[in-house]
């Protein structure tokens, strides 16, 4: 691509003072607008015209006039001013986080409990923010962000990340759930070594809460075989409701589907929790609509907590 150096000499100043001066047809009432001595305006107006390569101003002893130049420049020097306006004001939105997109990939956890009121806020403070939400499984959301396909995941906290910068949300305890009926009820909180008798209902093995429930199991020396594996949380909990068995869930999830026929129990040996976080990649600067995001779920969440306690 060829440079045309003759556009490196022209500026935005020399632009505002030729349309001043053309619009007035005086240079003494522009160098008063612009509080620069006539000698000084002149100049401005000069270094334009050999940038243009042409004379812009006819000037006598009392009277301005623009020249055939003059005339057919003035409105494109006005098309260039306003473009040029347009573009900062622009850009001062992208700065602020007023333009632009985000793209988001979401796990289970966080669409049921923060990203749904966060996005409230949100998208009511910043209505021009094009927002893609996608809503995956752990892995998968950790995947869709390192290959650049979204530009945060709300996902439980992975270990051993150092690509990854991760932001703690919010802490997610395990409960135990049941039907209303079970004899556990009884107890106001269980203890693992109670829950290997009964039959349990459980997520997919690759599932980031089969896996972190396993953990706890195995940590106490038991290895669990679930009666039945299902997909989908609501599945879980309908099979549950039912009577086929127990099972175990983040408190968020299950507050996000529980049903009057199941109830939860909190864990009194130990309760194991998972960190959810806003990730994004270490050596990525976030655009600023996408920290704003981030700040607001985090904000948003510091309320939620204070309205529980």
């Amino acid at each position: 691509m060829q440079i045309n150096t003759s556009r490196r000499h022209l500026t935005i100043r020399q632009l505002e003072v030729f349309i001043t001066v053309a619009d007035s047809l005086s240079f003494s009432k522009a160098s008063e607008a612009f509080h620069i001595s006539q000698p000084a305006l002149s100049t401005a107006v000069q270094q334009l015209e050999q940038s243009i390569g042409g004379r812009l101003f006819d000037r006598h002893t009392r009277s301005v006039a623009l020249t055939q130049l003059g005339l057919s420049f003035l409105p494109m020097a006005k098309k260039l001013l306003e473009s040029f306006d347009q573009t900062m004001r622009e850009t001062a939105e992208l700065v602020e986080g007023r333009q632009g997109a985000i793209s988001i990939a979401a796990s289970p956890s966080v669409m049921a409990k923060l990203l749904p009121r966060a996005l409230k806020k949100f998208t009511k403070i910043y209505p021009d923010i094009q927002i893609t939400l996608y809503e995956e499984l752990f892995e998968q959301c950790i995947e869709m962000l390192r290959s650049q396909k979204v530009d945060v995941a709300f996902a439980p906290k992975k270990e051993t990340a150092k690509d990854l910068k991760q932001e703690p949300l919010f802490t997610d305890q395990l409960v135990l759930i049941c039907p209303i009926k079970h004899p556990l009820i009884k107890n106001k909180n269980v203890k693992w070594s109670q829950l290997p008798q009964y039959p349990h209902i459980s997520l997919k093995a690759d599932s980031n809460v089969r896996q972190l429930i396993e953990s706890a199991y195995k940590a106490r020396g038991y290895q669990i075989t679930p009666v039945f594996e299902v997909e989908r949380i609501s599945s879980m909990v309908s099979f549950i409701a039912a009577g086929h068995g127990i099972g175990i869930l983040p408190r968020s999830l299950f507050q996000a589907y529980k049903t009057s026929e199941v109830t939860e129990i909190a864990f009194s040996d130990g309760a194991f929790s998972r960190v959810l976080c806003a990730i994004t990649m270490e050596n990525k600067t976030l655009s600023p609509a996408t920290q704003n995001l981030i700040d607001i779920c985090r904000h948003e969440e510091i309320r939620l907590e204070a309205q529980t306690e």
